[in-house]
C-alpha cells in the first residue's frame, strides 16, 4: 500500500509538471507580446539626437551596448543553464526597467553609457533563454517537432507587438520623446511578476560541476560540431546586418521629412511584413527546403545595396522585404540550430553566437555611423549591402554537403514530403479517435513510426506500376505510406489474420485512400505462384513472425518472399535486427543486397507515456506468441514488461527520455535470376 501511494504521488507530480510545461507555451505567447512592445525603440535615436548627440556618437553608444552584451553574454548563458530560465527572465526584466529609467533621468554622456551597459546586461540574459525555455518545454512534452511552428508564432507575435508598440511610440513620442521609454520601463517591471508563473523545465542530470567547466564543455561542443559552428556564424551575420539597419531607419525617415507619428505607422507596416514572414516560415520552408538558407543572404544583400540608390520614399519598398526575410529566417535557423544542441548547454551555446554577433557589431557599427556622418546614408547602405554578401560567402561555402541545395529538387521533395506528412497526421487523428491523451501518443506511433516509414519509402527504388507484396502487413500502415509515395503502385497485403486489432487494416487503407488487396495467409506458405510480384516488403513483421514461430519461421517467410518475387525484383526488409543478423537470414537465398541503412525514431517519450506503452506492448507480445497456456502467457507478459521497464529506467537516466524501439534498419535486396528452393 505505501508503494502504491508513493507511485500515485509520483504520477500526480508528473501530471502537474506536464500541465505546467504545457502552460509554458501559452504563457510565453503572452510574455513575449508585452516584452516585445518595445515602445522606446522607434524613438530612442530621436530622443538622443534631441539631447545633442550626433549619429557617430549614437553609433558609439550602441557599440557600448554590444560590448556590454559581449562581456555578460556567456556568463549569463551559463547562469541560465545552471540556475534556470525563470531567474534569467527576472533579472533581464528588472535590469531593462532600470536601464530605461537611467536613460530618461540622466543628462550626461556618461549616464547614457551606463544606461546602455545596463540594457546590454539585460539583453544578455534574454539571449538563449527564450529559445531554451520553449525548446526544453516542448522536448519534455515530446513535442519538439513543433518547435519551428511554435517559434513562427512567437516571431509573429514579436513583430506584431513591435508594430503595436511602434504606433504607440509614434503617438507618445509626438507628445514627449521620453514617454515611450517610461512606459516600457513600467511594462518590464510587470513582466518580473509574470515570469514567476512559468514552470522550470527539468535540467539534465549530467551538468558540469562548475560554471567554468560548463563553458569549456560548451565551447568544445561547438568546436567538434561544424554544422553548429557554421549556423552560429550565419545567425550572427544575419543579426548584425538587421540590427545595424535599425540604427539608420529613424534618421532615414527624418531625412525624408516623415514626422514622428508617421514613423510609428511605418514601423507598424514593416512589422506586419515581418509577421507575414514568420507566420509562413514553416510552410515556406517545407516547400523551398534548405535552399532558403542560401536565398535569404542573396535577397538581403540585394535589398540593402538597392537602398543606397534611393533617396526618396520609394526606399520603403526595399525595407519591407528585409523585415519579411528577418521574420522568415528566425524560426528556420533556430530550429536547425536547436536540433543539434544538447539541452543542458543550449543557452550557453546560443550565447556564444550572440557574443560573435556583438563582436561584429562592435567593429562594424562605429564605422558605418562615421560613413553616414561624413558621406551619406546611401553610401552606408551600399557598403553594408556589399559587406553582407562578402560576409556570408564563408558560412555558405563551408556548410556541409547535406545543406547544399538543388532548389528545384528540394522544392519538389519538400512539397511531396509535406503532403505525405499531412496525410499521416490526418490518418493518425482518425486512428486514435476516442483515445485519452496518453493512448493517442502510444497508438499514434503506429502511423508513421516516428518518421521512419516516410524515410523508408523514400529510400526504396521507384516502385510505381509494380505489383507489390507487403508481407506480415499488420494494420497496413506501411502499405498506406507506400501508396502515398507511389500512387501507381498495385498493393497486396498479406497477414496471418485480420481479426482483433488487425481488423482495422481495410478501414485504414480506405481512410488513407490507398487501393489494395488484402490476403489472409501464413507468410511461411504463401498462396502465390513463383515470380508473381515485382517487389516485396516487410516492415517490422519479421520480429512478429519470430515471436510466434521462431527463427525457422522467419527463414521460411524470407524463402517464400524470395520465391514470389520475379527476377530483378526488390525485397525491402525493415526491422530492429542488426545488419549481421539480416545477412545471416538472407544467406543461401537467391538475393543480392543493394543497400542498407538505418534510422532512429523521432520519438521522445516521458515516463508516463512510456509506462502506458510498455503495458500495451507486453500484451501485444503475448498475443503474437500465441501461447495457449495461461501460465505461459503470464510468464511472457512479466518477462517482456520487466525487460522493457529496465530499458526505460536506463534511457531516462542516460538521456532523459524514452525511445520505445529502434533504430530501424533497412536492407534492400534484389532477386537474382536463379532457381529458389521452395521445399
Amino acid at each position: 500500500m505505501p508503494q502504491d501511494r508513493a507511485s500515485e504521488a509520483i504520477l500526480a507530480r508528473t501530471r502537474l509538471e506536464s500541465r505546467g510545461l504545457e502552460s509554458n507555451i501559452r504563457l510565453f505567447y503572452v510574455y513575449i507580446f508585452f516584452n516585445r512592445l518595445e515602445m522606446w525603440l522607434p524613438t530612442v535615436v530621436l530622443f538622443l539626437l534631441a539631447k545633442g548627440f550626433t549619429l557617430t556618437q549614437y553609433a558609439v553608444v550602441d557599440t557600448v551596448w554590444y560590448v556590454a552584451t559581449l562581456v555578460f553574454e556567456i556568463p549569463t548563458g551559463v547562469i541560465t543553464d545552471r540556475y534556470g530560465k525563470k531567474v534569467s527572465m527576472l533579472i533581464s526584466s528588472s535590469a531593462l526597467s532600470l536601464s530605461l529609467l537611467t536613460l530618461v533621468l540622466g543628462s550626461s554622456f556618461v549616464t547614457v553609457l551606463i544606461a546602455y551597459i545596463l540594457w546590454g546586461f539585460a539583453s544578455s540574459f534574454e539571449s538563449g533563454t527564450y529559445d531554451a525555455l520553449v525548446y526544453d518545454s516542448l522536448l519534455q512534452l515530446d513535442r519538439e517537432q513543433e518547435y519551428r511552428s511554435v517559434m513562427g508564432r512567437v516571431k509573429t507575435l514579436t513583430i506584431l507587438a513591435g508594430g503595436v508598440g511602434s504606433i504607440a511610440a509614434g503617438w507618445l513620442g509626438s507628445v514627449r520623446l521620453d514617454l515611450p521609454l517610461l512606459l516600457t520601463a513600467g511594462v518590464a517591471l510587470l513582466l518580473c511578476a509574470f515570469a514567476l508563473l512559468f514552470t522550470e523545465p527539468k535540467a539534465p542530470e549530467d551538468r558540469a560541476s562548475s560554471g567554468l567547466l560548463h563553458l569549456k564543455e560548451s565551447v568544445a561542443y561547438v568546436y567538434r560540431h561544424r554544422l553548429v559552428a557554421l549556423l552560429i556564424v550565419y545567425s550572427a551575420i544575419l543579426g548584425t546586418v538587421v540590427w545595424g539597419l535599425y540604427i539608420f531607419y529613424q534618421p532615414l525617415f527624418s531625412s525624408l521629412g516623415i514626422p514622428v507619428a508617421g514613423t510609428g505607422i511605418i514601423y507598424m507596416l514593416f512589422r506586419l511584413f515581418g509577421a507575414a514572414g514568420a507566420s509562413v516560415s514553416d510552410v515556406l520552408y517545407r516547400i523551398v527546403g534548405r535552399g532558403s538558407i542560401y536565398l535569404v543572404p542573396l535577397c538581403l544583400s540585394a535589398c540593402v545595396f538597392g537602398m543606397g540608390f534611393l533617396a526618396s520614399p520609394w526606399v520603403l519598398v526595399l525595407i519591407m522585404p528585409i523585415f519579411f526575410l528577418e521574420g522568415f529566417s528566425y524560426p528556420v535557423i533556430n530550429d536547425l540550430l536547436n536540433k543539434n544542441l544538447p539541452p543542458g548547454k543550449r543557452a550557453t551555446i546560443i550565447s556564444i553566437g550572440s557574443v560573435l554577433a556583438c563582436l561584429m557589431g562592435v567593429v562594424a557599427y562605429p564605422a558605418l555611423g562615421l560613413i553616414a556622418d561624413l558621406f551619406s546614408l546611401q553610401a552606408t547602405f551600399k557598403l553594408l549591402g556589399i559587406g553582407t554578401l562578402v560576409a556570408f560567402i564563408f558560412p555558405l561555402a563551408m556548410l556541409p554537403r547535406e545543406l547544399k541545395p538543388n532548389l528545384f529538387r528540394d522544392a519538389w521533395r519538400s512539397l511531396r514530403e509535406g503532403v505525405i506528412a499531412r496525410r499521416e497526421r490526418r490518418l493518425r487523428r482518425w486512428f486514435t479517435r476516442g483515445c485519452d491523451s496518453l493512448q493517442r501518443i502510444v497508438d499514434g506511433l503506429d502511423i508513421g513510426w516516428g518518421g521512419v516509414q516516410r524515410w523508408a519509402t523514400a529510400q526504396l527504388p521507384p516502385l510505381d506500376r509494380e505489383l507489390h507484396l507487403d508481407l506480415a502487413c499488420g494494420y497496413a500502415t506501411f502499405m498506406a505510406q507506400l501508396g502515398w509515395r507511389y500512387p501507381l503502385i498495385r498493393l497486396v497485403g498479406l497477414n496471418i489474420d485480420f481479426a482483433g486489432p488487425h481488423a482495422l487494416a481495410k478501414s485504414l487503407l480506405d481512410r488513407a485512400r490507398v487501393p489494395a488487396a488484402l490476403v489472409q495467409a501464413d507468410a511461411r506458405r504463401m498462396p502465390f505462384a513463383n515470380g508473381s510480384f515485382g517487389s516485396a516488403s516487410c516492415f517490422l513483421g519479421l520480429q512478429d513472425i519470430e515471436i510466434g514461430f521462431g527463427e525457422r519461421g522467419v527463414r521460411q517467410a524470407l524463402t517464400e518472399a524470395t520465391r514470389v518475387i520475379c527476377p530483378g525484383g526488390v525485397l525491402a526488409l525493415l526491422d530492429e535486427y542488426t545488419f549481421e543478423r539480416f545477412d545471416g537470414l538472407l544467406d543461401g537465398l537467391s538475393v543480392e543486397v543493394d543497400d542498407r541503412c538505418e534510422r532512429s525514431l523521432d520519438v521522445r517519450w516521458a515516463r508516463k507515456v512510456a509506462e502506458r506503452a510498455i503495458t500495451l506492448y507486453a500484451e501485444g507480445w503475448v498475443a503474437q506468441a500465441r501461447a495457449a497456456d495461461q501460465a505461459a502467457q503470464l510468464r511472457i507478459r512479466e518477462e517482456v514488461r520487466d525487460g522493457m521497464l529496465k530499458d526505460l529506467e536506463s534511457q531516462l537516466d542516460s538521456r532523459g527520455y524514452y525511445v520505445p524501439f529502434g533504430p530501424v534498419r533497412l536492407v534492400v535486396a534484389r532477386r537474382q535470376p536463379t532457381n529458389v528452393n521452395t521445399t
